[in-house]
């Protein structure tokens, strides 16, 4: 894994907040296999294969999940204590993180309808997507939407004549 670009709150995962200008590999993550990386607002998350979940940059709303508010320069190991992870989600536009375990039990913390939820939190949700939609501000999609062949049906109705 490599970073790059702006790094003032150490979301880079380098080791320190300094803008790095060319792609520099995180040595936090050397010899593991990532299979997943999400960004928030100005943190990372990265998912191995094993199921393990690696979170570093800006804490100010719990949002990396260590159970205060410091900024983690280099990528932290966290819900270790919880069954394999199978998704992790962040979005640009939030505080917000969320991860998925191999059961189906769905965890958020970050910054949560205003509030700081400094440790995973399970949720009733069964979708990461539903963290975002529900407990995000604003209320946000955290991957792509994909649209694939859709149909339409168009029918021929006659309006209401509205005077």
């Amino acid at each position: 894994v490599y970073g790059w670009g702006y790094n003032g709150n150490g979301q880079l995962g380098l080791g320190n907040n300094g803008n790095q200008l060319t792609p520099c590999r995180l040595v936090g993550l050397q010899g593991v296999c990532v299979q997943q990386i999400v960004s928030g607002y100005a943190h990372s998350l990265a998912l191995t294969d094993e199921g393990l979940l690696y979170a570093w940059g800006a804490n100010t709303y719990g949002q990396l999940g260590t159970g205060n508010k410091s900024n983690q320069l280099s990528p932290l190991q966290i819900l270790a204590e919880k069954e394999r992870i199978v998704e992790v989600a962040a979005c640009h536009s939030t505080h917000t993180s969320a991860a998925k375990t191999q059961s189906g039990q769905v965890y958020m913390w970050g910054q949560c309808r205003g509030q700081s939820i400094m440790l995973p939190h399970l949720t009733h949700f069964s979708c990461t997507d539903d963290v975002f939609a529900c407990f995000a501000t604003p209320s946000v999609m955290w991957r792509p939407l994909s649209m694939g062949k859709t149909r339409y049906l168009c029918l021929d109705m006659k309006l209401p004549d509205f005077h």
